[in-house]
């Protein structure tokens, strides 16, 4: 976007050096006509304004919102010192090093006059609070920066302020004039800690330039990426909903002006993202999003559009001079003005000029006293302005009942000089033009404007009543402590009630879980002893013995039951695990220890809760009875002593007024208007008589000379209008592109 408006810039230049040259040709042709002189001084004051035009871009911010490092990421190199700290202390203004002594350095502006030259080196020095060699915000007014930054190219200039926390009154003011005539401002926010309150009322006094700030959250790199939508979101809404200033369409741009400064710098400090690719710190940055439509705006906005068509039409009412010019010089040459007549009509012009001039001295006294008639109901209506705003101030104090409503009346007394302020200058408004539409009577192209100022005094009115405690009934006191005391007590007995529920809920669960294992090992007890019962301990085995002789020998013989032993042996690891069992469960439960709570249930400490706070309010409300009766005798004698001053206040501001209409010198205004009528009038008489003998002089020229002449004048007419057509066509190309 901003290649496209250099080279419409470019295209302009060159239309300015066309016309600057059709005006030097025309010069050396016809020498005596010396108007083309001033004309061409026109075009050179008309280009030198155009190519001055500046695209101002304020950037505003609280301590920790990054607002060095934003301004250096947008000139692509640490310039401004940045710390973990406040920093700023001073208003700078960061241009092209081209616009001041072609070096980049710093020269810093004294409030005492003084300037000084300072190195990049120093600069810390000079617009920090971490200043060693003096307090910057009180001695310093502002610092001029220059730099060789290609983002400074085409008139940019960057306005660094202190955070917002910092300005003192006169920063205050620069900051918000500037941001009102800026091209664009930006209010940056920390996305660390979004949306504080002295951001959003700093806002308050902007809402006429609200539409050329952007909101601009930095620090984007501190916040996990799942996040950063739900905070922009966040901030958005605060930005549309708050009791400053809301802005409907609020539009926030998250950014990481570190990420973008280490993409052009990577040895920035901190030393972070130091594995980060200059690609991947670009894109995370999305600092280059927000600089496009940054660029757009400026470049491409309304205002760009409404100072590019401006040279056009300056350069189109040039070319309608000279092209009357030589259109005059032909009819010369032709012989079709009677030089003569000329004569004539001079003369009797110059008699007419005469007598009018003779006319409006006389008329001096009677234009002062038709100024002196509107003076007088200026200042009439001008004081009934006033007393009605002193009226609703007086009003406003009059329905306050409580200190409470005190601290809302205390902004309105903040108001009120400003409101005093505005009328003024509109009532010098009003009066300026009713002047000029008196004077249009008797001199045409009459404007009159007070350049004067006045100085108008400021409401110190201040309110000395702030809210207090009446002194209480010592007894009425003394129940509240003890009723205080006694809810402590119950929290106490809460917290007990709700630990013995829970230890009770444990024991009940563990008990629960106990009993369960018992009666599981109990009756493998009871199973293991029934087969226990159903195997005898020994069991009769027969033994047969062989013999040789005789038949084998049968005998019986009683042996231990396997069966049995394992019966038994399972029967004692029963036993045993039953015990384990027991012994386990009373070493967990005999643990939890339960406490003692004056309370049985829930219900029962609630109600004892609701008893007190019904007491307490009770004691409350008739201690307010007392508070509410001794504020508001307060409250009337501070409302008394306060609208005596206000009276007292605007009667003086009255009388400043008053005075300052006073002493305006309607005589001298007049006299002078008509002085300066005449001088214009003596100038035009002038250049008409310098005109009418640069033409008499050429129609007495030989038929050679003329013929030479036409030539000229053939060869200047055709390059001009070859130069009206690149003109149109270069203006097409611009504003139509």
């Amino acid at each position: 976007m901003r290649k496209e408006f250099t080279r419409q810039l470019n295209a302009i230049n060159q239309l300015f050096a066309e016309a600057k040259q059709t005006a030097e040709e025309t010069l050396t042709v016809f020498p005596d006509y010396t108007e083309l002189q001033d004309w061409m001084e026109l075009l050179q004051q008309q280009e030198k304004q155009f190519l001055q035009q500046r695209f101002e871009i304020v950037v505003v911010g609280e301590f920790s919102t990054g607002k060095s490092t934003f301004i250096n990421a947008l000139l692509q190199k640490e310039v401004l010192p940045s710390r973990v700290t406040p920093t700023t202390a001073t208003i700078n203004f960061i241009r092209h090093q081209t616009e001041g002594p072609g070096h980049e350095c710093a020269i810093v502006q004294y409030y005492d006059g003084k300037e000084e030259e300072v190195s990049f080196d120093q600069l810390d020095q000079y617009v920090t609070e971490m200043s060693k060699l003096l307090d910057v915000s009180h001695a310093i007014r502002h610092v001029d920066l220059f730099i060789d930054s290609p983002y400074l190219q085409n008139g940019v200039v960057l306005v660094d302020t202190p955070g917002l926390q910092a300005l003192n009154p006169e920063h205050e003011r620069i900051t918000k004039d500037k941001i009102r005539t800026s091209q664009a401002s930006i209010l940056l926010f920390n996305m660390e800690q979004p949306g504080k309150r002295t951001e959003f009322e700093f806002l308050k006094d902007l809402s006429d330039s609200i539409d050329r700030i952007f909101f601009v959250a930095n620090r984007l790199d501190g916040i996990p990426k799942n996040e950063i939508e739900e905070v922009v979101q966040s901030l958005e809404t605060a930005l549309r909903q708050n009791e400053y200033c809301n802005v409907p369409l609020a539009q926030v741009y998250p950014v990481s002006a570190l990420q973008a400064l280490k993409a052009q710098d990577a040895t920035v400090e901190p030393d972070k993202f130091v594995d980060w690719s200059v690609e991947d710190l670009r894109t995370a940055s999305r600092f280059e999003m927000f600089e496009e439509k940054l660029e757009h705006y400026l470049f491409d906005g309304e205002q760009t559009r409404d100072a590019l068509q401006s040279p056009f039409f300056d350069l189109e009412q040039y070319y309608k001079r000279m092209g009357g010019l030589l259109h005059k010089i032909e009819d010369v040459l032709n012989q079709s003005i009677d030089v003569e007549e000329m004569a004539k009509q001079f003369d009797l012009l110059k008699l007419r000029y005469d007598v009018r001039r003779t006319e409006l001295n006389q008329q001096v006294r009677e234009i002062k006293k038709t100024f002196d008639t509107s003076i007088e109901k200026s200042v009439e209506d001008l004081n009934t302005s006033v007393i009605q705003l002193e009226n609703e101030l007086i009003d406003s104090m009059n329905q306050i009942e409580w200190v409470g409503d005190l601290e809302d009346i205390e902004e309105d007394l903040e108001q009120h000089t400003d409101q005093l302020e505005q009328l003024f200058q509109q009532s010098l408004k009003k009066l300026s033009k009713t002047l000029k539409r008196e004077m249009d009577e008797y001199v045409e192209q009459f404007d009159l404007q007070f350049k004067e100022e006045v100085a108008i005094s400021s409401m110190s009115v201040s309110l000395k009543v702030k809210q207090r405690q009446v002194d209480a009934d010592v007894t009425s006191q003394i129940e509240l402590e003890d009723i205080e005391e006694r809810l402590i007590g119950m929290e106490e007995d809460y917290q007990q009630l709700i630990e013995l529920r829970r230890i009770k809920g444990l024991k009940s669960e563990k008990n629960h879980h106990y009993e369960i294992e018992r009666k599981l090992l109990q009756q493998e007890l009871e199973s293991n002893a029934l087969l226990l019962g159903q195997n005898p301990k020994r069991i009769e085995e027969t033994v047969i013995r062989e013999r040789w002789i005789r038949s084998d020998k049968v005998n019986k013989i009683w042996i231990e039951n396997e069966e049995y032993g394992r019966l038994i042996e399972q029967q004692n690891e029963l036993r045993k695990a039953l015990r384990e069992l027991t012994a386990r469960h009373h070493d967990h439960t005999d643990n939890l220890i339960e406490g003692v709570s004056l309370f049985e249930s829930m219900e029962e400490y609630r109600k004892a809760k609701e008893e007190l706070e019904r007491e307490k309010k009770r004691i409350r409300f008739e201690q307010m009875k007392e508070q509410n009766e001794a504020d508001k005798k307060m409250v009337k004698k501070e409302v008394r002593r306060v609208i005596k001053q206000i009276k007292s206040n605007g009667r003086r501001q009255r009388d400043e007024f008053e005075t300052f209409f006073e002493e305006c010198d309607t005589l001298q205004v007049a006299r002078r208007e008509i002085d300066l009528h005449l001088e214009t009038q003596d100038e035009l008489l002038a250049n008409l008589r310098e005109e009418q003998t640069v033409m008499e002089k050429m129609m007495n020229e030989s038929a050679e000379e003329k013929e030479r002449i036409q030539q000229q004048l053939n060869r200047v007419s055709v390059d001009l209008e070859q130069a009206k057509e690149r003109l149109q066509e270069c203006k097409l190309n611009v504003l139509l592109p």
